[in-house]
């Protein structure tokens, strides 16, 4: 399995309303993506405005396929709402109890 990260800072007080896009209209657009399992967005406790969302993927070229054919649509989604441009890293899942996804058998 295959993750991406992307984190986000948001414009002041706004970090709400970019969650509920997410959950609104990109989960949708996600759901539709082939390969994709699961998203998990997650809200700075320390740091209101900072958001850190994690997509799950089978393999690491259905992210890539996703990368290139509707992350810009997300973005746009969300860009107006945002201090800069969101950082993107990805992984390799290691191990994952939700996922039921032993150590090693990610990959």
């Amino acid at each position: 399995m295959f993750t991406r990260t992307v984190t986000s800072i948001t414009k002041s007080g706004k970090a709400k309303e970019v969650c509920t896009t997410i959950r609104e209209k990109v989960i949708p657009l996600l759901r539709n993506q082939s390969g994709f399992i699961d998203e998990i967005t997650l809200v700075s406790t320390s740091t209101p405005n900072r958001i850190v969302a994690h997509s799950f993927w089978k393999t690491r070229e259905d992210a890539e396929r996703y990368y290139q054919s509707s992350y810009q649509t997300v973005l746009g989604l969300i860009r107006n709402h945002l201090e800069s441009e969101p950082t993107v890293e990805t992984f390799d899942l290691e191990h994952s109890t939700v996922h039921k996804i032993a150590a090693g058998k990610a990959a």
